[in-house]
């Protein structure tokens, strides 16, 4: 795919650390290699799964995008809605999720780490590594690396790229933390931008403008925003987790935990992490649930890849109204309607009381 200066190309990324730093190294190659960045950077609603949401379709048609790139976005699963966004512009799919068909043909192009080698596991192929690798063919990006890296680590990917890690943290002078990469000055950046894209989307923007101007870490680190940002997010997520412990519900036999929360941001997602790599908990599943009035957020976790999480929550939002779930192996998120909380959480439990999702590995080792 090539950039023209007059063509108009968008973004569309995932409103996450990861996304944000795969947009930010797109942008930087595209301005590179045509003299100005991507026209469009957007990210898809809330919410939205394994789609392409009608919103960017509109868009994308009004501004008549020629190039649309899409990044750490599982929106492939859905084929149909490539096939109608040809019609319109090509497209280019940079993701690390899990492949479900080749989409690619003359118009899109499908980039997934499954695709370029059997061995490789996606989760542990962070989309703003995959999008480094494959852009640091084209122009010279290595002064962007340490992005690469932010991103990496916010996917919790960084301990199977040791060496490569070690490199940057060596070239821009930062302490490396092997066995715990997000209390690093990187670590600490992702956690900045992870707070300020969840307690307002609206923040998304900020933190894509602020990254892209950013020519070391230390630029990022010193922001004052991002910085209350971040303490009004800890804070919050401090409340929760002390409170788990009366709580939570606890299945010692099933090795499984039910956490339903009411917290003033969206905080599920870091609630189930922080407890995924509590020790005791490694090979739990831990199951966080966020429930308001039109829409239930669901994270999930098992850092021991004991239970396939992104099957497992596609299987239990399975035929559900306004529902979907997926994501990575260790590593899954997903959303239902209220009504049908009691479903999915049944469908949660029958599956790992009969061990339907579990690793082929953990599998052969009980026989």
């Amino acid at each position: 795919m090539s950039f023209s200066p007059k063509e108009k190309i968008a973004l569309i990324y995932d409103s996450d650390p990861d996304g944000l730093c795969s947009a930010v190294i797109m942008n930087t190659l595209i301005k590179r290699l045509r003299g100005k960045p991507a026209d469009l950077q957007l990210t898809q609603p809330k919410g939205t799964k394994n789609t392409i949401h009608p919103d960017i379709y509109r868009i994308l048609k009004n501004k008549k995008v020629s190039k649309a790139i899409f990044l750490d976005l599982a929106a492939h699963e859905d084929a149909a809605a490539f096939k109608k966004l040809e019609r319109q512009c090509e497209t280019l799919v940079i993701d690390h999720h899990t492949f479900f068909q080749d989409i690619t043909s003359d118009r899109t192009v499908l980039a997934l780490p499954q695709l370029l080698a059997d061995d490789i596991e996606p989760s542990r192929y962070a989309t703003s590594k995959l999008s480094y690798d494959l852009a640091n063919r084209h122009t010279n990006l290595e002064d962007k690396d340490w992005v690469s890296a932010l991103g990496t680590i916010s996917d919790m990917a960084a301990s199977a790229w040791p060496e490569w890690m070690a490199k940057v943290f060596e070239k821009h002078k930062l302490k490396p933390k092997p066995n715990d990469w997000f209390h690093t000055d990187l670590g600490k950046i992702s956690g900045m931008f992870f707070a300020a894209m969840t307690i307002n989307e609206k923040n998304v923007k900020y933190c894509f403008e602020r990254l892209m101007k950013a020519e070391k870490p230390q630029d990022v680190i010193k922001d004052k925003k991002l910085g209350a940002l971040r303490r009004s997010f800890d804070r919050e997520i401090n409340i929760w987790v002390k409170q788990a412990p009366k709580l939570m519900e606890k299945d010692s036999k099933l090795k499984f935990i039910w956490y339903e929360v009411k917290p003033k941001y969206r905080i599920n997602s870091p609630i189930s992490t922080i407890f995924s790599l509590k020790p005791q908990y490694r090979d739990w599943v831990i199951v966080i649930v966020d429930e308001d009035k039109n829409v239930v957020r669901i994270s999930g976790r098992c850092q021991s890849r004991r239970v396939k999480m992104n099957e497992l929550f596609r299987n239990a939002t399975k035929g559900l109204k306004n529902a979907a779930g997926g994501g990575h192996v260790p590593a899954a998120g997903g959303h239902c309607l209220p009504k049908d909380l009691d479903t999915f959480k049944k469908r949660i439990l029958d599956s790992i009381s009969k061990n339907l999702y579990t690793t082929k590995e953990k599998q052969s080792a009980k026989r």
